[in-house]
């Protein structure tokens, strides 16, 4: 069974540091020998015990609203500062020290497939980032 989880970082780097610091994203990442991130990657613990997949997303924001006749912007889009990254795992045991990331699964616009968005995913809230 798959269990899913959205986190939400002030910045793409602190994203990044927080989950390599579990060891769950490949050493290229963590070290920047790669200038581009992969849309997804397949993570793991040591031991196998801890197994999923992560999804690194950037440029969210809350969509805007358009006249229906005329799809003229009444009220644009409002950029959600920060990244957020997508993580299905194998046990529903979110690793303590990403637990003060977690927001409601599915905030960032994305889901895993056969899964849903969690109540109060969206529209998202623009965050209190520190």
């Amino acid at each position: 069974m798959s269990h899913y989880f959205t986190l939400h970082f002030a910045s793409e780097e602190d994203a990044i540091q927080a989950v390599a610091g579990l060891n769950l994203l490949p050493l290229e990442i963590v070290d920047g020998a790669t200038t581009e991130l992969p849309d997804s990657i397949v993570i793991s613990q040591a031991g196998g015990r801890l197994r999923g997949a992560a999804r690194i997303i950037s440029g969210v924001a809350i969509p805007g609203e358009y006249n229906p006749e005329t799809q003229e912007e009444m009220k644009p889009p409002i950029p959600i500062p920060g990244t957020f990254v997508d993580i299905v795992l194998n046990r529903n045991i979110l690793p303590s020290q990403l637990k003060p990331y977690r927001v409601p699964y599915g905030s960032a616009g994305h889901v895993w497939a056969n899964s849903t968005m969690e109540e109060g995913a969206c529209p998202p809230l623009l965050p209190r980032l520190t």
